[in-house]
């Protein structure tokens, strides 16, 4: 979310929003399709696949949400997919929220930016247009993307979007076919991004549960000493992860005082809506236990009662992770067991083992800065 790379001092309208319950945000799925077809995605389907255009929401039906979403006070809105535009009544349905009063942020992969697209983002201005970097060669990108001509495209929207006035953000996420570009990437985000570029080390499984399209995400995972690796090559990442080790490092592991198996923020200030209006408390819990439709019950319900009872899930007494030391440095979930194994509970040993590295590194970095 854009409120990420926000100063602590101004995200504490998040902890209000919090604390009456109200949902902040939502990040809101147009389609399932998309013009790439990139080996990680844990979310795409074809641009013109028929059964992803047929589930998708209607703009009555967007335009129910948004009065629906506006009655429980949301101030944000990220519009993103698949490949938000692709949508052929994408400008119809951002004028919805925009009209509604709310702050739009856009996810695309920037391929199907026109001038003319830019000159309508230009008169009524996003609060931010973040693209995706995979690659700053034609080769790299598209042994990512997997569609011919996609990087070209790619660099004539970065270079339309060189020229507006509209605020963009860069992001990149980094694999076994892009790490190499590592530096020029980051060089490339850097210059260009309005709040702060971001990137990821790792990525997750499919949230249809395609089991042959988690194979090819697996295979294009960095094994943890590489993505350690990338994570140490940031100053400002490795500074931020100091900061964090220090604050938490006496945090109370006592699993009696609290057997949450969901402390994160999932359902308290944000929602996921995917593309067929299925909503849920983030965009990685998708089993049907975590889905309510749009179509069968009122947002109010949903954010009031459904999420609240369905996030309400105790860890069994031998859960490891309520008492392992390295768990505030973790980026294990059990939104990404449930896609990983269908089990909530289960561990990942890549994770594991990706924790246990950068704690070794954290410890050693405190260790050298007190004597």
């Amino acid at each position: 979310m854009f409120w990420e790379n926000l100063p602590v001092e101004q995200t504490h309208l998040l902890d209000v929003f919090k604390q009456y319950r109200r949902p902040f945000s939502a990040s809101v799925e147009l389609t399932r399709r998309c013009n790439n077809n990139c080996i990680h995605c844990y979310n795409n389907k074809p641009a013109s696949d028929p059964s992803s255009l047929k589930r998708e929401m209607s703009i009555k039906e967007l335009e129910s949400f948004v009065e629906q979403a506006v009655e429980l006070d949301m101030l944000h809105v990220l519009l993103t997919g698949g490949e938000p535009l692709l949508r052929k009544d994408f400008q119809d349905i951002y004028m919805l929220f925009k009209r509604a009063g709310m702050l739009v942020s856009i996810f695309t992969n920037g391929i199907a930016l026109t001038p003319s697209l830019i000159g309508f983002l230009e008169q009524y201005p996003p609060a931010l247009v973040e693209l995706t970097v995979y690659g700053l060669t034609e080769e790299t990108y598209e042994s990512v993307t997997r569609v011919k001509g996609s990087f070209k495209r790619f660099m004539q929207a970065v270079r339309l979007l060189d020229k507006s006035k509209i605020k963009v953000n860069y992001k990149a996420v980094f694999l076994e076919q892009n790490k190499h570009e590592f530096d020029e990437i980051h060089s490339f985000c850097n210059e260009r991004s309005a709040i702060g570029y971001r990137f990821d080390i790792m990525v997750h499984n499919r949230t249809d549960f395609d089991s042959s399209r988690n194979n090819e995400i697996a295979k294009s995972k960095l094994n943890p000493s590489d993505a350690l690796e990338l994570e140490k090559r940031d100053p400002k990442r490795s500074r931020s992860m100091e900061k964090y080790y220090d604050r938490v490092a006496s945090y109370d592991l006592d699993p009696e005082s609290d057997d949450r198996l969901f402390t994160c923020g999932a359902g308290s200030k944000s929602i996921y809506v995917s593309a067929d209006g299925i909503v849920h408390p983030c965009g990685s819990l998708m089993s049907e236990r975590f889905s309510f439709s749009l179509r069968e019950h009122r947002l109010e319900t949903i954010w009031n009662e459904l999420i609240p009872a369905s996030l309400d899930v105790r860890a069994p007494k031998d859960y490891p992770c309520l008492t392992c030391s390295h768990r505030f440095m973790c980026d294990w979930c059990p939104a990404h067991a449930d896609l990983d194994s269908g089990d909530l509970t289960s561990i990942s040993e890549h994770t594991c083992e990706m924790t246990r590295l950068r704690m070794e590194t954290l410890r050693i970095r405190r260790d050298s800065h007190s004597t």
